[in-house]
């Protein structure tokens, strides 16, 4: 039986192992420590969104066209967590999209990718998803996102 693991796996126990534990090993998954899932998936689904639907007929989309497509992924939120993602999407058109000439269409938007590797007499099943791909002059770009706010210094 070939043992599970992705990037997020990996990341969480390259920054804390004691995280790890608790999460994977021995299934505790409190929202208080690993925030609010609603704010993380309202903010990948207003991105795919921005992503998959923009025309690209102009060089860059404009913040207000964004923050419609975050309305419409936002619905469910607390005033407070629709404000927090404004303010989150807010930074990263400014990071990410304000700062370019130009976006490009992805090649794919929110997918999953899986593989098998064999080391020695372990397999391992390698699975995870990805927010966004791009391709670059140099090959393929896989994005991402990471919506969390929480220190997991407080385990650690």
């Amino acid at each position: 039986m070939a043992y599970q693991i992705s990037a997020t796996k990996l990341q969480t126990y390259h920054r804390c192992p004691q995280a790890y534990q608790f999460r994977y090993e021995l299934g505790l998954k409190n929202n208080a420590f690993f925030g609010s899932a609603a704010l993380g998936t309202a903010l990948h689904q207003t991105l795919a969104l921005v992503y998959g639907n923009w025309h690209y007929q102009e060089p860059l989309p404009r913040m207000d066209w964004m923050l419609d497509c975050w309305r419409q992924r936002s619905t469910s939120l607390s005033p407070a967590q629709a404000e927090d993602g404004k303010q989150i999407l807010e930074t990263y058109y400014q990071n990410f999209i304000a700062s370019k000439t130009a976006i490009h269409k992805p090649l794919a938007v929110e997918g999953k990718i899986q593989a098998s590797l064999q080391v020695a007499s372990l397999e391992f099943a390698l699975t995870g998803r990805y927010d966004r791909l791009d391709y670059l002059d140099d090959g393929l770009e896989l994005i991402d996102y990471k919506s969390t706010r929480i220190s997991q210094a407080i385990l650690c």
